[in-house]
């Protein structure tokens, strides 16, 4: 399931243009005029969806997960969105350590995973990616993958809110 989120900004632009010629006969050639041009153009409404979850799947005897990916839409027919920023919260006790721990060696239960993304270690903070390097063009879709581990737990675990991610998206 995914949620819709718009982002909408208005652009007003005010320029002075010198206008030597359109004043005939009685002004001097060296004189400068100036009428004010006013621009309004209409508001820029870019519509984009996004997945609301994110699932990490384990296998029991292994530490490795399968995540599956963020999978980023620009509904529009124009414009382009930019992922700019990726960060990852642990949630319900449980905590993000690095992916180069040693998970099989973890106790039972200590709720410790590891989420990489882009070769981005979440264990040490947010993701912030290079100007233009994640665009979204019109009607186009961007996925984000992942990787990531966890350690043992004694019982099964159908389903639990291990760690929000939240992605910070801007009009380019």
């Amino acid at each position: 399931m995914k949620k819709l989120l718009s982002i909408t900004t208005v652009i007003s632009i005010m320029t002075i243009a010198a206008c030597g010629s359109c004043f005939a006969g009685t002004l001097d050639a060296d004189s400068v005029n100036t009428v004010p041009v006013y621009l309004t153009t209409p508001g820029i409404e870019i519509d984009f969806t996004i997945s609301e979850k994110i699932t990490m799947t384990a296998t029991a005897g292994t530490a490795e997960a399968t995540v599956t990916d963020l999978e980023i839409t620009n509904n529009s027919t124009m414009g382009q969105i930019e992922v700019q920023k990726l960060q990852a919260t642990a949630k319900s006790g449980w905590t993000i350590v690095s992916d180069t721990s040693d998970f099989a060696n973890m106790a039972a239960d200590s709720k410790k995973i590891s989420l990489v993304s882009d070769g981005h270690d979440f264990s040490s903070g947010i993701k912030t990616f290079a100007d233009d390097e994640k665009l979204v063009n019109a009607t186009k879709t961007v996925n984000i993958d992942f990787t990531g581990k966890t350690c043992a737990t004694k019982t099964a675990t159908a389903s639990g809110h291990v760690a929000d991610v939240v992605a910070t998206i801007a009009i380019n």
